[in-house]
């Protein structure tokens, strides 16, 4: 049996591509149980990742803007982070070069010296 952690998981991962779900749709891709898809987008809406839309009778699930947003400040911050390790990586590749090039030039300048 899976877990309700990864049940959540799952419902989000579906919602995550900007679509609108009913629930009937949710609980056939999901392979749930009405209940269960009930509990679980009641729960989602309440927590405020995912918001409600009524459209006449049709009632349709989508991801909550307050849930996009907190998905794109992550999203730029582990950009910022990507960067900051990549400049970390270069500075230090430049740094052994620089040494080797140092101990290359001193190791010449000695033989002239000689």
């Amino acid at each position: 049996m899976r877990s309700t952690a990864a049940a959540g998981f799952r419902l989000m991962a579906l919602f995550i591509e900007g679509e609108t779900w009913t629930a009937p749709v949710v609980a056939r891709e999901l392979g749930w149980t009405k209940t269960k898809t009930h509990d679980m987008l009641s729960t989602a809406v309440a927590e405020g990742y995912l918001e409600k839309v009524e459209l006449g009778r049709e009632v349709r699930y989508r991801l909550s803007e307050a849930f996009k947003d907190t998905l794109r400040r992550g999203l730029a911050r582990a950009s910022r982070q990507d960067a900051r390790d990549l400049i970390a990586r270069r500075t230090a590749e430049a740094q052994r070069a620089l040494q080797v090039q140092m101990e290359h030039l001193e190791h010449e300048l000695a033989e002239v010296l000689a």
